[in-house]
């Protein structure tokens, strides 16, 4: 999660190696399918 919110950050940030971006103010519903991608991405990978 980062306070970043301007344009293009999303894609930087994924381009960095982050697993996925939420910026602030957090969106409930985004939130909760960022944390069921990781849960998903989590479980192929065991």
């Amino acid at each position: 999660m980062t306070a970043n919110a301007m344009e293009g950050d999303r894609a930087n940030f994924l381009a960095a190696g982050m697993d996925d971006y939420i910026s602030n103010p957090v969106k409930v519903e985004a939130l909760f399918e960022a944390v069921q991608l990781m849960e998903e991405r989590r479980y192929r990978n065991s």
